[in-house]
C-alpha cells in the first residue's frame, strides 16, 4: 500500500481493500489526531537530540530541562509544520535542525511556530522584519 510523501498516510489504492477500508482510515486518522494534536516532551541538558519517529509525529515538541550548552533538537528529513514550545532554563540556546540547511533557535519561555520544508527550518506566522 503505498503512503503520502510528507507524514505517511495510508493511500489505498482504489478497489484495493474492499470491505476492510476502515483499517487504513483508522490508521490515517489516529495519525492525524497525533500531528495535529499530540505533544511531546524533549529533555535538553547539553547534548544534541536525534527526534524519534514518535515523537516528530506529535503536533507540539514541548523543550524541557536546564541548557548547560547549546543544544541542538534534529529532526529528520521530512516536511511539514510544528510547534515547539522552549521551556528550558539556562544561558544557552536550544535549535532546531535538520543536520544540515538553516536552523532556528527557540527563545526560551516561548512557544513558536516552525515550518520544516525537508532542507531548511523556517518559522511560521512571525511579522515582518521591521514591524
Amino acid at each position: 500500500m503505498p503512503f503520502t510523501v510528507n507524514r505517511g498516510y495510508d493511500t489505498p489504492t482504489t478497489g484495493s481493500e474492499v470491505g476492510i477500508w476502515g483499517v487504513s482510515l483508522n490508521t490515517n486518522f489516529t495519525q492525524i489526531d497525533q500531528n495535529l494534536g499530540a505533544v511531546t516532551s524533549v529533555a535538553l541538558s547539553s547534548s544534541n537530540v536525534t527526534l524519534s519517529a514518535a515523537q516528530y509525529a506529535c503536533g507540539l515538541v514541548r523543550l524541557t530541562g536546564t541548557l548547560t550548552a547549546n543544544v541542538n533538537v534534529v529532526f529528520p528529513a521530512i516536511q511539514g509544520f510544528w510547534s515547539i514550545d522552549n521551556q528550558t532554563t539556562g544561558l544557552f540556546a536550544a535549535r532546531i535542525s535538520m543536520g544540515s540547511g538553516q536552523v532556528v533557535a527557540i527563545e526560551q519561555g516561548s512557544a513558536q511556530d516552525i515550518l520544516i520544508d525537508g532542507t531548511n527550518v523556517k518559522f511560521r506566522n512571525l511579522p515582518p522584519v521591521g514591524t
